[in-house]
């Protein structure tokens, strides 16, 4: 894969040694407009008193990194799937940004991450000294169970249009790829919003848009996670869902 498709964090534009471009250090998007930043660069934006995403200007929280009591929903989420191809593209730097991070906290310190603490105790037991030949290995190994724990809510989702909607005008494209592995605490409306910015639907807003599942419309507040444990009766572990314009109000 070209590092260049990974895009890159638009706030700091973070450029490798190596002058490759297209880099995320700890990548969150916003849920409401998907535009994605490093973390660092989102507290740094944030504690300028800011409560918008830095691209688009959309609104946000008062604490956009915690669940609001509001909406019931974080507005700002980590990005796990590009965290992993940003990780597989430059796994080299995955190593060295760990071992960055454990000589910061030993210069003051401060104790490690639970991650970390776990892995220079297994490391200390087994004798076992990190050389860089065998960093990469060793660092896949220490995380495996942390990402298995970040992955754990992620379900796969198909996503289709409607090819039976009740008007002909309430058609919609196909996306290119429908498959998607998402978190499910995503919303139905995070999907309406999704599927404007894939389809081009420059003429039509996230509300103009209707998502069924089994035949029948989700609300935009419902989770995937719920949907699939209470709309979702089939053997399949794949959560289909199927979209659609909204019906006009003059056609009902």
């Amino acid at each position: 894969m070209d590092a260049g498709a990974v895009g890159g964090c638009p706030k700091c534009k973070l450029e490798l040694e190596t002058g490759i471009k297209g880099y995320f250090r700890d990548p969150y998007t916003v849920a409401d407009c998907l535009h994605t930043f490093c973390r660092s660069c989102l507290i740094l934006f944030f504690r300028q008193g800011m409560r918008c995403c830095p691209t688009c200007d959309t609104r946000l929280g008062p604490d956009p990194f915690h669940t609001s009591i509001s909406i019931h929903v974080r507005e700002v989420m980590p990005d796990r799937t590009l965290q992993e191809i940003v990780h597989k593209i430059f796994p080299w730097m995955k190593v060295r940004e760990e071992e960055e991070e454990r000589s910061f906290y030993a210069q003051r310190g401060i104790d490690l991450k639970p991650e970390y603490a776990t892995l220079e105790a297994r490391r200390a037991h087994d004798g076992v000294d990190k050389v860089a030949g065998s960093s990469e290995k060793g660092g896949d190994a220490a995380t495996a169970a942390a990402v298995g724990a970040m992955m754990s809510d992620q379900l796969d989702l198909h996503l289709d249009p409607d090819e039976r909607p009740p008007h002909a005008h309430q058609r919609l494209p196909p996306l290119k790829n429908a498959l998607l592995r998402i978190s499910g605490r995503a919303k139905i409306v995070t999907l309406k919003k999704y599927l404007v910015m894939k389809l081009g639907l420059k003429d039509c807003s996230k509300s103009s848009i209707e998502i069924t599942c089994n035949g029948d419309a989700i609300g935009d507040e419902l989770s995937l996670t719920f949907i699939l444990r209470t709309r979702w009766f089939s053997t399949n572990k794949v959560l289909a869902l199927k979209y659609r314009l909204e019906e006009e109000e003059n056609t009902k």
